[in-house]
C-alpha cells in the first residue's frame, strides 16, 4: 500500500520500504533488526550519514527516541490527522466490508489493493477470525473486565524440533500454538500445564504415554508473559514452562485425540514460516533463542 501510494518517490529511489516484525518481550532483537535495515539502506545507497526519527514526538515516537538515541528526531504535524478514524476502527469497518467507512481514509491508488484482497482466501479466513474474536471477547466481556485470565503453556523441545498444536476450530484456526489451558484454582500451574500437555498431544516413548509424573520431571524452567497485546480475545497472562525431552534416535510420538488438537513435531527451521498464535513464536524465542 505504501509503495502503490508513492510510485514516483519508489521509482526514483526516494522511499526505501521494509517491512519489520514486532517483537514481545525481547526489545533487543527489534533494536538490533531496526539498526541492522538502517545499516543496509545506508550502505546500498552510500554516501549518506544522517539518520532521523519522524513523527509526533509528544506521542509514540519519544519511546522510540529512547531506543535509538544516536539518531535524530523531528516532529511532523500532518493537517487533518487528527480527524480521520483509527487504524482500529479502519480495520474494524475492512474486515465487516464497509467501504464506505476506509475507503475515504485511504489514498485513491490504495483502493483497487483493498478491494482485490477481499476477494482473496486469506480475507475470508482474516473476516471469520475477527467475528470470532468478536464473539469470545462479548461472551467474555465481564470476566475479563474483573480480572486478566490466567493460562498455562508448554515449549516442548526434542531434538532439533518444538511442539506445537494447530488448532480446529476459531479463533485462529488453521494456526500453530502452543500446548496450554486456562489456570485451574484447585491445583498448581505447573501440574495444569503438564496435564494439558498429555491430554492434547498423547506424548508417547517406547514403553508407551509418558506418566504426568515423568513429563513434570523434564520442566528446565519457567516465565511468564503478560503483554497486553498478546492475545486478541482479551487481557490474558500466560505462565509457560520449558519441557526439555531427553536426546534420542527418535523423537516422543503424539498422537492428540481432542477435537481441537493436531499436535506437530515442528523443526526449528520451519518455526518463521508457519504461523502461530498471538504471541507463541516470542515465547518460543525467549526460551529457545532461535
Amino acid at each position: 500500500m505504501l509503495r502503490s501510494a508513492f510510485p514516483k518517490e519508489m521509482e526514483t529511489g526516494r522511499l526505501i520500504v521494509r517491512a519489520l516484525e514486532d517483537e514481545f518481550y525481547l526489545d533487543h532483537f527489534w533494536e538490533r533488526a531496526v539498526q541492522a535495515h538502517v545499516d543496509q539502506v545506508l550502505s546500498d545507497i552510500g554516501g549518506a550519514t544522517k539518520v532521523g526519527l519522524l513523527g509526533d514526538v509528544d506521542g509514540t515516537l519519544s519511546t522510540y527516541t529512547h531506543r535509538f538515541p544516536d539518531w535524530a528526531s523531528h516532529s511532523v504535524r500532518v493537517p487533518g490527522l487528527a480527524e480521520l478514524p483509527s487504524a482500529s476502527k479502519l480495520r474494524i469497518s475492512y474486515l465487516a466490508e464497509k467501504p464506505e467507512d476506509f475507503i475515504l481514509a485511504c489514498p485513491k491508488a490504495v483502493e483497487p489493493l483493498l478491494h482485490e484482497h477481499m476477494k482473496s482466501a486469506r480475507f475470508r479466513w482474516l473476516r471469520e477470525d475477527a467475528k470470532a474474536l468478536q464473539e469470545f471477547r462479548e461472551s467474555e466481556e465481564l470476566a475479563l473486565n474483573a480480572s486478566p485470565a490466567l493460562t498455562v503453556n508448554t515449549v516442548c523441545e526434542q531434538a532439533g524440533a518444538v511442539l506445537l498444536i494447530k488448532k480446529r476450530s476459531w479463533p485462529g484456526r488453521g494456526l500453530y500454538e502452543l500446548p496450554g489451558a486456562p489456570a485451574i484454582s484447585k491445583e498448581s500451574l505447573k501440574t495444569t500445564a503438564i496435564r494439558a500437555l498429555q491430554r492434547q498431544t498423547e506424548v508417547a516413548d517406547q514403553r508407551g504415554p509418558i506418566p504426568e509424573g515423568i513429563l513434570s520431571r523434564y520442566v528446565a524452567r519457567s516465565a511468564y508473559f503478560d503483554d497486553a497485546d498478546r492475545d486478541g480475545r482479551g487481557r490474558f497472562i500466560s505462565q509457560a514452562f520449558l519441557v526439555q525431552f531427553p536426546r534420542g534416535k527418535t523423537r516422543f510420538t503424539i498422537n492428540g485425540s481432542n477435537a481441537d488438537a493436531d499436535p506437530h513435531w515442528v523443526q526449528f527451521s520451519d518455526i518463521d514460516r508457519v504461523q502461530l498464535y498471538g504471541d507463541h513464536r516470542m515465547i518460543i524465542r525467549n526460551f529457545l533463542s532461535i
